[in-house]
């Protein structure tokens, strides 16, 4: 039958927001690590970046490959009101 395409829309938003949030969830713990004390007292920013840039590198675009399908969805269910199963 007919179904509301609300609980779809809100059930693909829920998923692509978790999925952006493990991407950041590891960088985050290595900048936790990376500024805690103990480990290096004069670490700076340009030296996190040196040693996980290809590691946001990888983010950043994960990121963009996400939000751009998760637009592209948007923009196409905008016009559905209905869909059968």
């Amino acid at each position: 039958g007919l179904r509301e395409s609300e609980r779809f829309i809100t059930f693909t938003d829920a998923v692509v927001a978790v999925a952006m949030t493990l991407l950041i969830l590891p960088l985050m713990e290595k900048a936790s690590e990376f500024g805690s004390e103990g480990e290096k007292d004069d670490s700076t920013a340009s030296e996190y970046f040196k040693e996980y840039g290809l590691n946001m590198g990888a983010f950043a675009l994960s990121f963009y490959v996400i939000a751009q399908n998760w637009i592209r969805h948007d923009n196409i269910f905008k016009y559905v009101g209905h869909f059968s199963a």
